[in-house]
């Protein structure tokens, strides 16, 4: 096994376990019903129906105990990030259910 793969499973676990009260409690916690492209297709679905276009958004999405967070981000053509974007969501990760939006336009 690489040690950039061995590095990265360790980088995960960290941030599992930090979501967590404990390590025991992160490793107990059910795996999420929703996966993480039904996540990001929900929030497409309802992003297109705002903005019409998503194409030019940088696209962050991450697991908390409060569902999946997905942002899209305004990237320059240089790769940089600017102020404002596109919709923020938080989805349950257990029903898929939009918990929040906002949208920066």
């Amino acid at each position: 096994m690489s040690s950039a793969l061995t590095d990265a499973s360790a980088d995960a676990a960290v941030h599992l376990a930090s979501l967590f009260e404990s390590y025991e409690e992160a490793r107990s916690a059910p795996l999420p019903k929703v996966e993480i492209h039904e996540a990001l297709a929900i929030s497409n679905a309802d992003g297109l129906l705002a903005y019409e276009q998503l194409h030019h958004y940088g696209i962050e999405i991450f697991l908390e105990k409060d569902g999946w967070h997905v942002n899209y981000e305004i990237k320059q053509r240089n790769g940089s990030r600017v102020a404002g974007g596109g919709p923020h969501y938080v989805i349950d990760a257990d029903t898929g259910e939009i918990l929040s939006k906002k949208y920066y336009q």
